[in-house]
């Protein structure tokens, strides 16, 4: 899939994370990470994918996709360890000033990241310094 503008992840510092743990998504991984990479939100940011040890072609998809789109990056559990420690395993692997989640299956709108994230810059949680939206 071509996308219409660059991907490729700022320079450090890297501002959002959107972590997606992954276990045997396959079938919907791809289009997943498209949804992300299509949002009007400029900024930079990575999407941390942790495959929880799929048996199927997640990995594989995940670290072509890594390889398409400098703004993806991939680690893996040596098995199945559950949903729990991927994403113990994406707060200590993020490089995001923020984090977020995304599920495996999820599709976003084209707006879906600029508006929340526009509106957590915006909160009294960001003038706080909570991380994690």
């Amino acid at each position: 899939m071509n996308l219409e503008h660059d991907v490729r992840p700022a320079p450090a510092p890297v501002v959002l994370t959107i972590g997606i743990p992954a276990y045997n998504a396959a079938a919907s991984i791809e289009a997943a990470v498209l949804s992300i990479l299509r949002q009007t939100w400029r900024g930079s940011m990575e999407i941390l994918i942790v495959d929880d040890g799929s048996t199927d072609r997640t990995v594989q998809i995940a670290n072509r996709l890594s390889q398409q789109y400098g703004a993806v990056r991939v680690v893996q559990h040596g098995g199945n360890l559950g949903r729990p420690a991927a994403r113990n395993t994406i707060l200590r692997e993020s490089r995001g000033e923020y984090l977020t989640w995304a599920d495996a299956d999820d599709e976003r709108c084209a707006n879906n990241r600029a508006v929340r994230f526009d509106e957590l810059l915006a909160s009294a949680e960001a003038q706080a310094g909570e991380p994690v939206i």
